[in-house]
């Protein structure tokens, strides 16, 4: 019958390859659609819950505060501040009990940087990197933990007044930036998070190696002068500091190369 020709050929045509394909394609276009919607209301609803009010809200007591201002903020930067003071201090007058308080403020304002990453972190309801004052914060903070874990393995303070001016200087500059990126970070997995934190931990390494060959040039053009000032005795000798850019650059290899891979 005419009837039953017209819808075989109809029913045909709805399986050939052609029609099949389009309609995967449509089934992916609609899928990845949804994903989409679902993640825009998903912003929408965080950013909601920063406010209290309203997501629009533009009200001072409504916006996020800056880490700096809170308490942990104020005591990561002095307690950096008071670490470079005793490090200088040690430096000149040479004395365990000094230089072991340098390291214990140190120590600290390393642990008080990490839990106000922490709270930027919360903040944001994201990584505390997503921008560039974040990614300085974090800087920071692998700067002093690499500096204080080559201190420990070599047992030498006196290079402390040399590291301590850049990690006091890139918190500073990181906390007096916005604590809120001007659009929301797009997603990402736990693998990119190990990826750029690794990275960083490898641009800290490198930045103690630089900071430990500049002093062995200059303690070895005194040395070639013969003009040694009064504090010059109390720098790590050339084989100390040559071990210890030797295991700087080491650290930034292996965690530049996992980070990579």
């Amino acid at each position: 019958m005419p009837f039953d020709r017209v819808f075989l050929e109809e029913w045909s045509s709805q399986l050939s390859a052609e029609s099949i394909i389009a309609n995967w394609f449509k089934q992916r276009t609609d899928k990845r659609l949804s994903q989409v919607n679902h993640n825009q209301e998903s912003v929408i609803l965080q950013s909601s819950q920063r406010c209290p009010k309203r997501a629009d809200c533009a009200e001072s007591e409504c916006r996020p505060r800056n880490p700096m201002n809170t308490p942990i903020g104020f005591g990561t930067a002095a307690l950096y501040a008071l670490s470079l003071v005793f490090y200088v201090a040690y430096l000149y007058a040479n004395k365990p009990r000094i230089g072991r308080i340098a390291t214990a403020c140190l120590a600290g304002g390393i642990l008080l940087n990490f839990f106000n990453m922490v709270e930027r972190a919360r903040l944001v309801q994201s990584v505390p990197y997503q921008d560039l004052y974040g990614s300085m914060s974090l800087f920071a903070w692998l700067l002093g933990l690499t500096y204080l874990g080559l201190e420990v393995f070599h047992r030498q303070r006196s290079v402390g007044p040399f590291v301590l001016p850049f990690i006091l200087v890139l918190f500073l500059v990181a906390e007096m930036g916005p604590s809120m990126p001007s659009s929301p970070p797009p997603a990402r997995g736990s693998l990119f998070a190990l990826h750029v934190t690794l990275n960083i931990l490898a641009y800290s390494a490198f930045a103690i190696s630089f900071v430990l060959s500049v002093i062995f040039l200059i303690q070895n053009h005194v040395l070639r002068e013969r003009r040694p000032g009064a504090t010059f005795w109390r720098y790590p000798s050339l084989e100390t500091l040559e071990r210890m850019s030797r295991s700087s650059v080491l650290v930034g290899i292996i965690a530049l190369g996992i980070g990579i891979i």
